[in-house]
Parts: C-alpha cells; sequence; structure tokens
C-alpha cells in the first residue's frame, strides 16, 4: 500500500474512530482515500474500512477481514456480505412509488426541569429513523413528537420534507415542503458560512472525548467531542457533544425554521442549531432561564419499519 499515514488521537476523533482501535491509517490519491483501523474485542479481531471523498463525504464502515481466536490460532471467518442487507433495503425502497424502508433507529434519553412533573416533555424517549444508505430521516407523532394532526415528518438530503397530515374525517394527506430556496440555490455557500460561525462560537472542551450509543442493544456508536457554546446574544449556558458522521443532517437542523416542524416542536432540542453538515449533536446540557435541561443518545437499535406514501385521494 503507498502513500498511507497514521491517524493521530484527534484525527480518529474527528473521523469517529474508536480510539481504542489497535491501528489506523489513512490513504489518499487523486480525489479520494480509505480510513482503515482494526479493534480486538475478547477473542474478535476486525478490520474495517471507511471511504471518503475529497469534498469531506464519508460513506459507511465496511468490515473487510475478521478473526476469530481458536485455542491460540487465529482463524479467519466468513463475513456476511452487506449485498444481501443492501438487496433487501434497495428491494424495498422505491421513493418514486412513495416506499421507504429504514434499518436504524436512534434513541435519545431526555429530561426538561422546566416542565412539571407528568407533564410528557418533562422526561422520556426521543427518537427517529435513519436510511443509513441516503441519509434519509423519519419523525413520527409520539416517537419525535406529539401532535394528534401531524402523523410523520420525511426528511430527504438535498431535497425536501415530506409531511403527513391527519383528518378527523377522511383519510391522512401528505404535503411536499420545498427546502429553503437559498440553501437550494447556494448551498456550498452556506456550509461556509456555517463552518466559520462553528469556528467562532463553539469551543471545544479539551479531554471530552467518549463514545455515545453502545448501549445493550445498539448495532453501533458514534463518537463525540463536546464543546461550549457561546454565542454572544445569549446568556444560556450550553454544552453540545458533536459526532461527525457520513451523513448531511443539514435538513434535519434547519426543520426548525420549516412548515413542516409540528406546532408543538420535538421533545428535544435537536433541530435549530446550525452545524456543518456532517455532526449530530448526541449530547445537549443547557442552562436557561433557571433550567436544567439535558438529553443524549442511548442507543442505535436494528429495526426494519416501512413506509408507504399513498397518493391524496380527491
Amino acid at each position: 500500500m503507498t502513500g498511507f499515514s497514521k491517524l493521530s488521537e484527534d484525527e480518529k476523533t474527528f473521523n469517529a474512530i474508536s480510539s481504542e482501535s489497535i491501528f489506523s491509517i489513512r490513504t489518499y490519491y487523486a480525489g479520494a482515500g480509505a480510513y482503515y483501523y482494526g479493534l480486538l474485542k475478547m477473542d474478535t479481531l476486525e478490520f474495517w474500512r471507511v471511504d471518503f471523498t475529497e469534498e469531506g463525504d464519508r460513506f459507511e464502515k465496511e468490515s473487510i477481514r475478521r478473526f476469530e481466536k481458536v485455542d491460540k490460532y487465529w482463524i479467519e471467518q466468513s463475513i456476511p456480505k452487506i449485498k444481501n442487507k443492501l438487496d433487501y433495503r434497495n428491494q424495498n425502497w422505491n421513493p418514486e412509488t412513495g416506499a421507504y424502508y429504514f434499518s436504524e433507529q436512534y434513541v435519545y434519553r431526555f429530561l426538561n426541569n422546566r416542565y412539571s412533573e407528568g407533564d410528557f416533555r418533562r422526561e422520556g424517549t426521543f427518537s427517529f429513523f435513519l436510511d443509513a444508505v441516503s441519509g434519509t430521516v423519519l419523525l413520527r407523532s409520539g416517537d419525535s413528537y406529539w401532535d394528534e394532526m401531524t402523523a410523520w415528518i420525511l426528511i430527504r438530503p438535498h431535497q425536501d420534507y415530506i409531511v403527513s397530515y391527519s383528518h378527523e374525517h377522511g383519510p391522512n394527506s401528505t404535503d411536499t415542503i420545498p427546502r429553503d430556496p437559498f440553501l437550494k440555490q447556494y448551498a456550498n455557500l452556506y456550509q461556509k458560512d456555517v463552518q466559520r460561525s462553528f469556528q467562532t462560537f463553539f469551543k471545544p472542551i479539551p479531554k471530552t472525548k467518549k463514545s455515545w450509543g453502545g448501549g445493550k442493544y445498539s448495532i453501533d456508536s458514534l463518537w463525540a467531542q463536546n464543546y461550549w457554546v457561546q454565542y454572544p446574544t445569549r446568556a444560556d449556558s450550553t454544552v453540545l457533544s458533536l459526532a461527525k458522521t457520513s451523513h448531511d443532517w443539514t435538513l434535519l437542523n434547519l426543520l426548525y425554521k420549516s412548515d413542516a416542524l409540528p406546532e408543538g416542536g420535538l421533545l428535544i432540542p435537536i433541530t435549530g442549531v446550525e452545524l456543518p453538515k456532517n455532526l449530530l449533536i448526541v449530547q445537549d446540557q443547557s442552562l436557561g432561564s433557571g433550567y436544567e435541561s439535558h438529553f443524549y443518545l442511548e442507543g442505535i437499535h436494528a429495526t426494519s419499519h416501512f413506509l408507504k406514501i399513498e397518493p391524496n385521494k380527491k
């Protein structure tokens, strides 16, 4: 292998690579490259690869070699082909006909002392569904917010929001809400402005790198860094843990500006913070007007959730 370099601890954290990796390197050639790293857990040794582009986009990690220790020998194991998993997803993923499939559910736990005991907004869980290939997010009433009039919200990266509205009499109807015209026309300029704002108002807190979401039933976890959020016009105190991922969360972050947002808002303030596109909030610790609020990523769970969007009936 030519043209590779060893990753520093900061680089591993920035690229969501476990600090427990026994090695990690970066390769680069002609506008693209890959990260390779190895993880040793008990008697299993596994090598992973993450491809990336010159623009900074990262793809899903892929297991490329796996070994199990049997007695004193390391025996290579066969890896289930990701093609089978993708085939199943692709069979059930056809946006042109309104068919969507989600294989992951991000589950957060929250506490907000602003609300009294018994109020559903005070304490509980918040979750959303994710298609790990396209980065499409699905929010549902009951899981993400409480709104009898809004059944679900589909967030399609680089495209739009699709909202299903409930009606007292008759079937649900759907409406497509476009993204902000400025974002559609000047996406690169917007990202540059957000990056400058992030560097100005978000201050990294040393020695706060941590893995989030690796609960008992999780299929994955995210490494995140803590940041002080220091907006000059706000007296609130906020610390965010941010994880770098391979997905573009811009339209999720901007949901608060869209007509797609339910009247009561989401159960947690995961939107409204304009972050560089690949950063996801995995923990928020805030103090505002004398009230403490807190939420964190509890787990990333495997799921099989299907969504079928039916045409509006005239």
